[in-house]
């Protein structure tokens, strides 16, 4: 569906922080605030969106969709990089799925204008060929080194793109599907003109 046909439902209002909103399970699609940076480059503070609510945005999960999801109540968004049964694992800083490296390359740097540092950004490419824009704040980070997971049926494993700074399935596991509220779509608004209307999606 064409990021502009989701216009005619917004009710420009409703925007919300995903942090603090309560779900409205029968909305067929809802406006967030993005308030954290674990989403960027692709989501960045300030940058207003929609999600997909309808009950088949919630089924027809495939990777590198960005989802919302409750948890802990409240509403959290993340992009999904392993689907029921993947074996997921980080070694030597680098994502694993079932046992193959997600290839990167490298796709330029942003400017962190609170501490004027340019971070490297890269294409990673999901088993599908879908690719995913991270950035990562340390490469090869082996932080999360320890982590090896088979994602259970009915569960999606997630991932913030700021890789290096994000709270995510590393930290509290995959995401069952029952918590699955939503899928973003595309940016409705933002500081940085030129990102509105920006898809957040690959289909």
């Amino acid at each position: 569906m064409p990021w502009w046909t989701y216009v005619l439902f917004i009710g420009v209002g409703a925007s919300v922080s995903y942090g603090q909103a309560t779900l409205v399970s029968e909305a067929t699609i809802r406006a967030f605030d993005t308030v954290s940076s674990s989403m960027a480059p692709n989501l960045k503070v300030g940058d207003r969106f929609v999600s997909a609510m309808a009950p088949e945005f919630r089924r027809e999960i495939r990777y590198g969709d960005i989802i919302m999801f409750r948890r802990e109540g409240t509403d959290w968004v993340k992009r999904v990089v392993g689907l029921p049964g993947d074996r997921i694992t980080f070694h030597e800083g680098k994502l694993l799925i079932n046992g193959v490296a997600a290839p990167l390359v490298a796709d330029g740097t942003e400017l962190d204008r609170l501490v004027s540092i340019d971070f490297p950004l890269f294409l990673e490419a999901m088993p599908d060929g879908t690719l995913v824009r991270i950035k990562r704040v340390r490469p090869g980070n082996t932080h999360f080194d320890d982590v090896s997971v088979t994602v259970p049926a009915d569960s999606y494993f997630v991932l913030g793109d700021n890789r290096d700074q994000s709270s995510d399935s590393r930290v509290f596991g995959p995401v069952a599907a029952a918590d699955v509220t939503g899928r973003a779509a595309f940016i409705y608004w933002s500081g940085d003109l030129a990102r509105i209307g920006q898809s957040l999606t690959s289909r």
